[in-house]
């Protein structure tokens, strides 16, 4: 059982979550009361000469932002000069990083290499904790950025923002949820208000009216802007040099918060037998061994491993290429999809271009 998940069978109970409410009502206070500070101008927004995005959630992760977040990069970084900023979840290294192709997981993180790689050679993905100095020294390093995406940034506040998007998913909405420890939640729901759209990620390809209704009508007390969006799966890869052939039996490896989605996506292919490590896992030498032990106990000629980009991106590491070499690895493709992606996309560019053409006229 990974970390985390013991937690999460109490929840399920009712009894243990109505013990476990007070503590939530009191860290929730707690983060009410940061909040109201930084409302109120007693804790301080600081505004840089930069436009800024940023994706997040209320939940303690497996919204899917990351998708949403590649989704981005892919559209903005044709038409603007663009960054990406993390904190660098995971990482063992401390301050400001920009991330290049010698960086390893442990330097800047898993999220901000596997984003790197989709940002084209003239823009730049980086790792700070402290948001406002990282938008600070990206600049420094390319006065010319124009839009800097703040990933996993929504109670960092600190930092201002010009778009603030919240992730949510179609299975666990916040609104139903509570805050840790009796459910999932950072801070209490109406932190989403400070949202300038909300995306319910996670969507069945079909959904009715009467829940479609519903949903957005439980998320428009919190924004304006609501937007449904589904993961779109696309191939399954190949990480070593062995050929694709559809399997009898997969292994699943996989360390992000909620692999359920892509669990029942991968019994359509085949039998999925699940290997779960703890969301952002560093994996090493030993625990390819024991992949590797465990793949062999059940394994045939069609059995594969099957794992995500974000995982991939700490898995094909040099160190690991021979363990890999002699076993049939593959990684899971998949995007955001977002329902009315023109107008969401058109909606985000004309706020930055507005944005742009003020700065621009006040000079």
């Amino acid at each position: 059982m990974k970390k985390g998940d013991w937690l999460l069978t109490l929840q399920k109970k009712t009894w243990i979550r109505l013990l476990l409410l007070p503590f939530s009502w009191l860290y929730g206070t707690v983060m009410a009361v940061r909040n109201l500070f930084f409302d109120t101008g007693v804790f301080r927004t600081k505004s840089l000469p930069v436009f800024t995005i940023s994706i997040g959630n209320l939940s303690m992760g497996g919204t899917g932002k990351t998708p949403i977040t590649s989704l981005l990069i892919k559209v903005l970084q044709e038409e603007f000069h663009l960054a990406v900023l993390s904190r660098g979840y995971g990482r063992e290294s401390k301050g400001f990083l920009l991330a290049t192709k010698k960086c390893k997981p442990e330097n800047v993180g898993d999220e901000i290499l596997l984003h790197r790689k989709l940002l084209k050679e003239q823009f730049y993905a980086a790792v700070c904790e402290d948001r406002n100095s990282g938008i600070t020294q990206l600049l420094e390093v390319d006065p010319k950025i124009e839009i800097v995406l703040l990933d996993d940034a929504f109670q960092h506040r600190k930092a201002h923002r010009d778009i603030n998007l919240l992730v949510t998913t179609y299975q666990a909405p916040f609104w139903d949820d509570y805050v840790v420890p009796a459910g999932r939640l950072r801070e209490f729901r109406s932190g989403a208000k400070r949202a300038d759209a909300i995306i319910i990620n996670k969507c069945p390809s079909e959904i009715s009216p009467q829940e479609l209704k519903s949903y957005r009508h439980n998320a428009s007390k919190y924004a304006d802007n609501i937007y449904f969006a589904s993961i779109k799966y696309g191939a399954i890869e190949p990480l070593t040099e062995i050929p694709f052939s559809l399997p009898k039996k997969i292994l699943l490896v996989t360390g992000i918060a909620d692999p359920t989605h892509l669990e029942k996506h991968l019994e359509k292919i085949a039998p999925v037998k699940k290997l779960i490590f703890d969301d952002h896992y560093p994996y090493e030498s030993k625990d390819l061994t024991k992949i590797h032990e465990i793949f062999d106990k059940f394994a045939e000629d069609e059995a594969i491993i099957v794992t995500t980009e974000k995982d991939a991106v700490k898995i094909c590491q040099k160190s690991f290429q021979n363990q890999l070499a002699e076993y049939p690895w593959f990684v899971q493709k998949m995007e955001a999809n977002i329902k009315e992606e023109e107008k969401f996309i058109n909606w985000i560019k004309n706020v930055a271009t507005n944005k742009r053409s003020s700065s621009i006229s006040a000079k």
